[in-house]
Order: C-alpha cells, then sequence, then structure tokens
C-alpha cells in the first residue's frame, strides 16, 4: 500500500486509516466495493472525532501484526 506524495500531509493519517482497514476487510473475503464503502464512513466518523485518530490506527496496526 502506498499513499501518493500529492496527498497534503495532514490528509495521509484519515487516507492510512482507510486503506490499512480496506485491506484487512478484502483479505477477510469483503468485496473492494463493500469494503471502499465502509471504510469510507470510518474515514469520515475519524474527519469529525480526530482526537481518536491515533487509537484507531493503533488498532489497525495490532490487528495487522498479529496476522
Amino acid at each position: 500500500m502506498w499513499i501518493d506524495d500529492a496527498i497534503q500531509a495532514q490528509e495521509r493519517p484519515f487516507i492510512l486509516l482507510h486503506e490499512m482497514h480496506e485491506l484487512k476487510l478484502m483479505e477477510k473475503g469483503v468485496s473492494y466495493d463493500k469494503a471502499h464503502e465502509e471504510c469510507s464512513s470510518l474515514e469520515e466518523y475519524y474527519r469529525h472525532h480526530p482526537k481518536d485518530l491515533k487509537s484507531a490506527l493503533a488498532a489497525e496496526e495490532r490487528i495487522s501484526m498479529k496476522d
């Protein structure tokens, strides 16, 4: 997974959360369209609750390291 350099630095954590969660869902057999829809909602939530973003990213990392 990569994030384009054109993405502004303040946007990257939101994109990273979206992409990490999307990948995890697709690894579990969820279609791209369904995973993308769910992750877009997740990303929107954290855009409105940015103080919780750091812990959400940490949780995604812990999930990835367990697999």
